[in-house]
C-alpha cells in the first residue's frame, strides 16, 4: 500500500487503516468490522459495581510501592528502574531481532554481545518483576472498582475523537518524521534458482532445456533490496485495561458472546480477535529479476511479489535490467509492508465475584 507524501493526508489514510479489524489470515484483508464499532458496542455492556475489600487493600499496598507520596506523579526509584529496565530489554531485544533479519537477507553476522546482552537484562528483571507484577495487577482490580464511571469516561473520549470520523491513532515516528534519512534499516533479499509461476500462459520449455515443477513456471535469480522502518501506534481514546478486566460482561442481548475468544484460529473468534498496533514501512524498494526464458519481461510484474503491488499509480516503475531475459522494478516512496497486531485475550473474561449481590461481598 503506497502512502499518500502529504503528512495530512497520509495521518487520515492511518486513522482509516488503523480501525479496520484484519481477518485471521497471512494476507491483509479488512474484516469489514471496525475497532471503533466494535470498541463503543463493549462499552455498552454490563459494568461490575462491587469490588472485594481485600483487593482495595492491595490495591493501596500497591500504590505506597509504585508512586510517590511525596512528589504526586511520579514514580518511586524503586519501580522506575524497573520500567527502565523493562524499556532496556525492550530496545536490545528489537536491535537483537533487526541483526536476526540482516543476518538472515545478507548473511551479515549478529554483533558479539546483543544475545547476552537480553540475556543479562532477563536475570536483572527477574527479583523486581516478581516484586511489582503483582502490585501492577492489584491496581489494575482496584481500577476496576468504579466500572460504571470508568466506563463513562470511556464512552466520553471515545466519542470526542470521533467526531469527525474515524478516531485519530498517534504513530510514532509522526508521518512528518517518515521522509527524514534516521531510523530507516537497510534491507536485502537474495535467491537462486526461484520457481515463480506467472498468471499467464506459458510460451513453451525453457531455451536452456532445463524442466520446471510446474507448466508455465520459469526459473528466476530475485534479489529484493529496500529500507525498513517501523511505526507505532497508541490511541489515547481507548481504555486498553478494559480488555483484560474482570469486571464487566457482556448483556444477555448482546448480538456476540465474546468481544475476542483469544483464539484467532478458532471457528469464532470473535469480531475483534486482535487489533493494528503498528506498521513495517518500506521505502527504495528495488526488485531485480531474471529468467531462463527472456521472452516476457511481465513475469516479475505480473507475480505478486511478497506483499508489494507492481500494478497501481507511481507504485513500481520498471526499467530494462543489466542482463537480457531481466527487469528493474523501483518505487522509491514510502508504503506499508506489513502489519504488528497486537492478539487480545478472551474478553470479557468476568471474575463472578465482582457480580455478587452487595451483601455478599465483603
Amino acid at each position: 500500500m503506497a502512502l499518500d507524501p502529504d503528512p495530512d493526508a497520509a495521518q487520515r489514510d492511518l486513522d482509516i487503516l488503523a480501525d479496520q479489524i484484519p481477518r485471521v489470515a497471512s494476507i491483509y484483508a479488512p474484516s469489514g468490522s471496525r475497532a471503533s464499532t466494535t470498541y463503543a458496542l463493549m462499552l455498552g455492556q454490563e459494568p461490575s459495581a462491587f469490588v472485594l475489600q481485600r483487593d482495595r487493600q492491595s490495591a493501596l499496598e500497591a500504590t505506597r510501592a509504585m508512586y510517590d507520596a511525596r512528589r504526586p506523579g511520579r514514580l518511586t526509584p524503586e519501580y522506575q528502574a524497573y520500567q527502565d529496565l523493562l524499556q532496556r530489554k525492550v530496545e536490545a531485544e528489537d536491535a537483537l531481532l533487526t541483526a536476526q533479519v540482516e543476518e538472515a537477507a545478507s548473511g551479515t553476522p549478529v554483533p558479539a554481545g546483543l544475545a547476552a546482552e537480553v540475556q543479562r537484562l532477563a536475570r536483572l528483571l527477574e527479583e523486581p518483576a516478581k516484586r511489582f507484577q503483582p502490585l501492577e495487577r492489584a491496581l489494575d482490580r482496584a481500577n476496576d472498582e468504579h466500572m460504571a464511571a470508568r466506563f463513562y469516561r470511556a464512552n466520553q473520549k471515545l466519542e470526542g475523537a470521533s467526531a469527525d470520523g474515524a478516531p485519530s491513532v498517534v504513530a510514532t515516528p509522526p508521518p512528518e518524521a517518515w521522509s527524514s534519512q534516521e531510523g530507516w534499516i537497510p534491507w536485502r533479499f537474495s535467491a537462486k534458482d526461484l520457481p515463480v509461476s506467472p498468471p499467464f500462459p506459458s510460451k513453451g520449455p525453457s531455451p536452456s532445456g532445463r524442466s520446471t515443477e510446474v507448466p508455465g513456471t520459469f526459473l528466476a535469480t530475485l534479489t529484493i533490496g529496500m529500507d525498513i522502518r517501523r511505526v507505532t501506534f497508541a490511541r489515547p481514546w481507548m481504555d486498553l485495561g478494559l480488555f483484560t478486566s474482570g469486571f464487566w460482561r457482556m448483556r444477555p442481548s448482546a448480538p456476540f458472546p465474546l468481544l475476542s475468544s483469544g483464539q484467532p484460529d478458532s471457528p469464532s473468534p470473535g469480531p475483534m480477535p486482535w487489533r493494528i498496533d503498528g506498521l513495517l514501512l518500506a521505502r527504495n524498494l528495488q526488485i531485480h529479476g531474471a529468467w531462463e526464458d527472456p521472452a516476457d519481461p511481465r513475469l516479475l510484474a505480473t507475480a505478486g511479489l511478497l506483499p508489494f503491488t507492481p500494478r497501481g499509480p507511481g507504485t513500481l516503475v520498471p526499467s530494462p535490467g543489466p542482463a537480457e531475459g531481466s527487469l528493474v522494478l523501483r518505487a522509491p516512496g514510502i508504503q506499508i509492508i506489513g502489519l504488528f497486531c497486537t492478539l487480545l485475550p478472551r474478553c470479557p473474561d468476568p471474575d463472578p465475584r465482582a457480580f455478587r449481590i452487595p451483601e455478599a461481598v465483603h
